[in-house]
């Protein structure tokens, strides 16, 4: 819980006997460097640990920069008619709520469609 209230960009904890004590209690931090033999520099140019920290205590909410961050990713998904059936009205009401009219106007439509495709097959 030590840097819970207090993000920080980077802790140095080099003047501790047992520098590994404080490893779990650390959870807002942006770098960790453990023990008297890893300053800054070392964390910086040599052992790997990434220089481009969460900076004004941003730590709380976010990573280093990392190459995940440049990277291209692409989400993937797919509803069956009975899924978009229960979801409808879930979509519709926070479409609304959140001021996205053509998001809930979109359900709508299609759940109309449906709904005739439904009564013409039933005649």
């Amino acid at each position: 819980r030590l840097s819970l209230n207090y993000p920080k960009t980077c802790f140095i904890n080099g003047g501790q006997r047992n520098p590994w004590a404080l490893v779990e209690s650390l959870k807002n931090a942006g770098e960790i460097l453990m023990g008297a033999f890893t300053p800054v520099p070392l964390g910086n140019f040599a052992i790997g640990v990434n220089a481009v920290l969460p900076t004004g205590g941003f730590a709380r909410s976010s990573s280093c920069t990392s190459v995940r961050d440049f990277q291209k990713t692409t989400s993937l998904a797919y509803v069956t008619q009975e899924g978009f059936a229960r979801l409808q009205e879930t979509v519709v009401t926070l479409a609304d709520e959140e001021g996205f009219p053509a998001h809930a106007n979109a359900i709508r439509v299609r759940m109309a469609r449906l709904d005739a495709a439904k009564k013409a097959r039933a005649t």
